[in-house]
């Protein structure tokens, strides 16, 4: 007691094993940090979002895959006889976190930024889609993917790479499984991408509802949908500190 250098140890089993973990500064910025699962932004604004953006796509694959459920694409376009059978059958909910600054008016052109980027021709459709509530992501990423995939490939190496220092780091058996970049491609193409809304949250009375993670019953057929946010994009400030809960966070982005 009283001594700080003594080293620290867990003072009771977690029998939920490591995904049950508290994962904070200690795991991000000692022991894990090798895996480089926290790093610094660049002087380019656009070019950090791209590369978060495909951080969080491509992750989604990967889940996705080992998942062996419905994408959020063909999970949304299909109704469920029961709550229970939408809840077994959909992927579970997938989210990043972007945060352009704690100024309210700077949240919806981040989003603007992000869409614009993805392959929206102009501020006011991309604003027009974001005030319609459902701000898709455009098939022209699609095309950007396929005609450029290394910046999308490489995060499959980074990821690959990280999970073999927290393999070695937490003594992880087994060891967690990739797909190829083939297979990755794919879901990105067909599930992941088309899959991805861009929600903003705020005060504003224009933004976004809270997180819809619960599948939701037709009035008109009386069947069940899949959860609204199965892979979203919340772009968003300082009200990510007052109790909201973003499930399936893998990725955030902080300007």
């Amino acid at each position: 007691p009283g001594n700080l250098d003594a080293p620290r140890s867990s003072t009771y089993p977690e029998a939920a094993g490591i995904r049950s973990y508290y994962t904070g500064g200690e795991v991000f910025y000692r022991r894990a940090e090798a895996a480089k699962l926290c790093v610094p932004t660049t002087d380019s604004v656009q070019q950090d979002l791209a590369d978060a953006v495909r951080a969080f796509l491509v992750a989604g694959a990967i889940r996705l895959n080992r998942s062996g459920k419905l994408g959020p694409a063909s999970a949304l376009a299909m109704q469920f006889d029961t709550k229970e059978e939408a809840l077994t059958n959909a992927t579970s909910p997938h989210s990043m976190l972007y945060h352009p600054s704690a100024a309210i008016q700077h949240h919806f052109k981040g989003a603007e930024d992000l869409l614009i980027w993805a392959g929206i021709q102009d501020r006011a459709t991309a604003r027009d889609m974001l005030d319609a509530g459902d701000a898709r992501l455009p098939h022209a990423l699609v095309k950007q993917l396929l005609a450029d995939p290394a910046p999308w490939a490489q995060w499959l190496e980074k990821y690959r790479a990280s999970a073999r220092v927290i393999e070695e780091e937490f003594d992880l058996l087994p060891p967690p499984s990739f797909p190829d970049w083939q297979t990755v491609e794919d879901l990105l193409v067909r599930e992941v991408i088309p899959g991805t809304r861009i929600a903003v949250v705020n005060s504003d009375p224009n933004a976004d509802d809270r997180p819809a993670y619960a599948p939701t019953l037709d009035a008109e057929t009386g069947k069940w949908r899949a959860a609204r946010d199965l892979c979203t994009i919340f772009v968003s400030g300082n009200v990510m500190a007052r109790g909201l809960t973003l499930e399936g966070m893998t990725t955030t982005l902080f300007q």
